[in-house]
């Protein structure tokens, strides 16, 4: 028994050995790709060097199709594909231009078909096809032309589609070349049901299933098939060449032609009443689904499956050898204590070398997620600047406009363009919305707020939208409702218009209602629609983010797919929860419960402010000097006509950087500074602190109030403003009240808001400090 243990021992630690061996080899074959790819780059620059333009043309082509269909980056190849062109046009009298240009204008033809770009592919593949005809690549040219038929397909040339098609059948059947005949068969299939001409498709279709088919090919063709004859509404026969596309992508290992077997599949087996199918090749496209996001894992863990297997095998067969042979055993036996040693060293130091490798390898996925999070506040926050800015004017500039006199129609025009400028602003705050929830830095506050009073307020935000869809759009709550409940109002505001504004978007005709009810403990809010409805499989995944829903998505009812998951996240923030009932066609109710929290107070923060009571407000506050440090012109125009606006006493002066703020700030005096944050030679940070450094110097001037005017409003940029010594800020872009609001809170002005509660979010992020 100890003999044979001590065999068994000696096979196991060869095994594992062998093993650790495979998993090094699969950990660098990415790393052996980039090494290949930073080769070709080396021999294309010492080429460029020497002057040898034959070796740098053939080189660079090889590392388009190297970048394209092995390391799958789409965008140095494209670049490397268009320098490629124009060194090409510089030696057109060359054989390897002869050689390389068709097959490099073909590519870039195709690149561009598979962006959507058909007009510029289209020219790409002409030119490739002209070159192929002079340069004799007859054979290339034929499969050129069916691509540039399809590209002239999507472009709804129908004539010339048809016309490329028949040409090269023809020159196929002449040439008695079966595989090129059966292509020009799928093309035509392809051609057929683009047009809906489905008795056409199937024809060609089952033309193209000849006995030439590679594989690949032949999957594909049955899928396509399968989908013809299910709009044929023969669903028998679409499940068979459904389930022969299956079986070839399973026996080839294709996932993604595997996911698109399953998907037809799915709805295949419903419409035949076969739900137990349907309901397993939906999980099975769901899991596809799921392997496809980490398929380089997969097919990792997949190679070291089969050696283990492989292993396990091998050493069964050993084990059964030695049984066999046991006769023998003690005779080896000095020789088997030997290799023993000798295997347990070896696996010791290989162990040893595996535990090193995996303690490096987890110390670079630990740099590389600490990098991508760096990447991402610094992408997040850049977007926020680089498209809040323009955003600023924009708004603005439509908001002054709207002040003065214009004609009827020309208002109908500056109102829409103002609606459009802040459902732009509503996707762009949906992303940032999604980042700070991400983080768990989404502030939640608890004030005193007339709820009643904020559906009143969003319904009359959007009751223009709903008479421009000719649908009707009302708000009902109960009598006895409490005034004031805590609550808070700006993330109420945000989950109500998310929710109506869903409800307008996917009602054709009919209503939209908001209901508010109570009991003892928990207030509900509904929403309902007579619109499309959701169909059963989509409502499990209704509140999951980039998620609308299955099939095409109609233009009409487009969207980021953020608005739902925000607005379930900050209902659970709040400690309520959500849910939908719909029936495809019958409409749709979203309801929200929260905890119900009566006021202890009878006020809180007015929403709702009117220009007129903004500028009665800004009339009190005294103020005759402001410093406004912008250095963007637009945006100087926007804060002049505002504050000339609202405080038309006030003399107002700019300065274009931090350096400029300061030497005026040291200068004169001002009742107010208004700060930008991303300025030249200076930013506004280090402005603000240097203006605090002359208060504390102790020079005249008193401590004068510092507000923030930002595009970026992540919380740690917000959070650096109150640290260097700023008072509150003022988003980009700003609504009248925002500015008047902050400027006055600034200044101790409390006329708005209750004592000790502020009415916007830069003032109260500073008190609950």
């Amino acid at each position: 028994m100890k003999l044979h243990l001590l065999a068994l021992i000696i096979l196991l630690g060869g095994t594992l050995a062998a093993q650790d061996d495979v998993s090094n080899e699969d950990q660098s074959a990415y790393e052996m790709k980039l090494g290949k790819a930073d080769a070709l780059r080396d021999e294309i620059g010492q080429a460029r060097a020497s002057g040898d333009v034959e070796r740098e043309i053939t080189r660079s082509m090889e590392l388009v199709f190297y970048l394209m269909n092995d390391l799958g980056d789409r965008v140095e190849s494209y670049e490397r594909a268009l320098a490629l062109e124009d060194l090409l046009d510089q030696h057109r009298d060359t054989e390897v231009y002869q050689r390389i240009a068709p097959r490099l204008y073909f590519e870039l033809g195709y690149f561009l078909q598979d962006q959507n770009d058909f007009a510029s592919g289209r020219d790409y593949m002409i030119r490739a096809i002209e070159l192929g005809e002079e340069y004799g690549m007859d054979r290339k040219t034929m499969d050129w032309r069916l691509h540039l038929s399809a590209v002239y397909m999507n472009l709804d040339n129908r004539d010339a589609s048809l016309e490329l098609l028949d040409r090269v059948a023809a020159q196929a059947a002449l040439l008695n070349d079966p595989v090129a005949v059966e292509r020009a068969h799928e093309f035509r299939m392809c051609f057929h049901l683009h047009y809906d001409e489905l008795d056409e498709a199937r024809t060609y279709g089952l033309l193209s299933l000849g006995e030439y088919n590679p594989s690949n090919q032949l999957a594909f063709r049955n899928g396509i098939l399968s989908e013809i004859y299910y709009k044929l509404g023969q669903n028998d026969s679409a499940a068979v060449f459904a389930e022969r596309a299956l079986e070839i992508s399973v026996e080839n290992g294709w996932i993604r032609e595997e996911q698109e077997a399953h998907k037809h599949l799915r709805i295949i087996y419903k419409n035949l009443g076969d739900f137990e199918r349907s309901v397993y090749h939906h999980e099975r496209y769901d899991e596809l689904q799921s392997e496809l996001r980490s398929f380089e894992t997969a097919r990792a863990i997949g190679l070291a499956n089969a050696q283990k297997v492989e292993t396990e095998r091998k050493l069964q067969e050993e084990l059964a050898s030695q049984q066999l042979a046991s006769q023998r055993f003690i005779i080896l036996l000095i020789a088997i204590g030997l290799a023993v040693l000798i295997c347990v060293v070896i696996y010791i130091a290989n162990r040893l070398q595996v535990i090193r490798n995996q303690k490096a390898e987890i110390e670079r996925e630990k740099l590389r997620a600490e990098r991508s999070e760096r990447a991402k506040e610094q992408f997040l926050a850049n977007m926020s600047h680089e498209i809040r800015t323009p955003m600023n004017a924009i708004s603005g500039m439509i908001s002054s406009l709207l002040r003065r006199e214009h004609s009827d129609e020309q208002r109908v025009f500056l109102r829409a363009m103002k609606q459009s400028a802040a459902n732009l602003l509503v996707i762009l705050n949906d992303i940032l919305d999604m980042s700070k929830l991400s983080y768990g830095s989404l502030d939640i506050t608890s004030v005193p707020v007339n709820l009643a009073g904020v559906c009143h307020h969003v319904v009359s935000l959007l009751q223009q939208k709903a008479r421009e869809k000719g649908i009707s759009l009302s708000f009902q709550a109960p009598e006895d409702f409490p005034e004031f409940i805590m609550g808070d109002p700006v993330r109420m505001n945000q989950i109500l218009i998310n929710l109506i504004g869903n409800a307008i978007k996917f009602t054709e005709e009919g209503q939209v209602a908001l209901t508010l009810d109570w009991s003892k403990d928990t207030y509900t809010l509904k929403v309902r629609d007579t619109g499309v409805g959701i169909a059963p499989e989509t409502l499990p995944v209704i509140f999951e983010q980039f998620r609308q829903g299955e099939g095409p998505v109609d233009k009409r009812y487009a969207g980021t797919g953020l608005g739902l998951a925000i607005t379930r996240q900050l209902v659970e923030l709040q400690q309520g929860k959500i849910w939908v009932e719909s029936e495809p066609g019958q409409g749709s109710t979203f309801s929200i419960a929260l905890p119900l929290i009566p006021a202890s107070q009878t006020t809180g923060p007015d929403s709702t402010i009117s220009e007129e009571r903004l500028k009665e407000i800004s009339s009190q506050l005294g103020i005759r000097s402001i410093l406004i440090a912008e250095d963007n012109a637009l945006n100087k125009m926007v804060i002049e006509d505002d504050l000339g606006w609202f405080f038309p006493d006030a003399g107002l002066v700019f300065a274009e950087s931090g350096k400029e703020a300061i030497a005026l700030f040291d200068r004169h005096s001002f009742d107010v500074v208004l700060m930008d944050i991303q300025m030249p030679e200076m930013n506004g940070y280090e402005a603000t602190r240097a203006i605090r450094q002359l208060e504390s110097a102790g020079s005249a001037h008193r401590r004068t109030p510092v507000i923030a005017m930002t595009a970026s409003l992540l919380k740690d940029q917000l959070d650096k403003c109150f640290e260097v010594g700023m008072d509150a800020y003022i988003p980009k872009p700003y609504t009248p009240r925002e500015l008047v609001i902050t400027i006055a809170e600034a200044r101790g002005f409390s006329g708005v808001a209750r004592p000790g509660q502020s009415s916007v979010p830069g003032m109260a992020r500073k008190q609950s400090e």
